[in-house]
Formats: structure tokens, C-alpha cells, sequence
């Protein structure tokens, strides 16, 4: 698990998204939801889907999630079985926390909490760019 942390610190991953859980929608494959969340040299661009409540967001927007901003990993634990972490950012409407479980295996679940959202969890396959 430390060498799966280690690459994570660089910075440089990217996640394919391909299943998406919603307290509100709990089925949404029928959607098929995609998206992916990268960071690249301390860069994070999201483009992904969003399925529940939100308060506030403008008339107009998808209410998508995308944002495109430099982001630093905070909380790191390696733990036998995953890496956590998160990352904090904001777009042009509410603070958004990611909260980070990667695994063995390329697999990955990434939980949203926005300030103007209800939480919303994404699952996933990683890669490293940098390999």
C-alpha cells in the first residue's frame, strides 16, 4: 500500500468514472453515468455527472460537477487495504471536499460533499499517468 500512496503523491492520476450512487437516484445506471476526476501536476479537472438534491445552484447549468483548479491532497492514510485521502475546491457557486479511497486493482470511490449539494459517491477505475 505504500507504493500505491507513493504514486498517488505525485500528483498524477486520473479516474474513470462508470457507476454513480445517489441518496436521491439510487439506481442511475440506467443513465450511464460517466465522467473522470484527474490531477495532473497538482492540477484537478473534474467532469462528472451529478444525481441529487442541489440548493442554490444557477438556472441553466447541467449541475454537472466541473471545475478545473490547482488542488493539493490533505489527510493521506494508508490503511492495509486503501489509501485515503482528500481534496478541497471550489467552483464558481459552493466548496466542494473529495473524499478519496483507492485499492488494490485500479479501483477507486470518491465521495463529493458540496456546500450546496446533498453528497453524492462515484465509482471508478484509476491509472497513473506517470507509469
Amino acid at each position: 500500500m505504500n507504493d500505491l500512496a507513493e504514486m498517488i503523491r505525485k500528483c498524477d492520476f486520473r479516474i474513470e468514472v462508470d457507476r454513480v450512487v445517489s441518496s436521491s437516484f439510487p439506481n442511475t445506471d440506467r443513465f450511464n453515468p460517466k465522467g473522470y476526476i484527474q490531477l495532473n501536476d497538482s492540477v484537478l479537472k473534474t467532469d462528472l455527472p451529478y444525481f441529487g438534491k442541489a440548493r442554490m445552484i444557477s438556472y441553466g447549468n447541467d449541475n454537472g460537477v466541473r471545475i478545473e483548479q490547482n488542488a493539493q491532497i490533505s489527510r493521506m492514510k494508508v490503511k492495509k487495504k486503501e489509501v485515503t485521502f482528500k481534496i478541497k475546491a471550489r467552483n464558481k457557486q459552493e466548496h466542494i471536499e473529495f473524499t478519496f479511497s483507492f485499492y488494490p486493482g485500479g479501483k477507486a470511490l470518491v465521495i463529493m460533499t458540496g456546500s450546496q449539494r446533498e453528497s453524492i459517491t462515484y465509482f471508478g477505475s484509476y491509472s497513473f499517468q506517470n507509469e
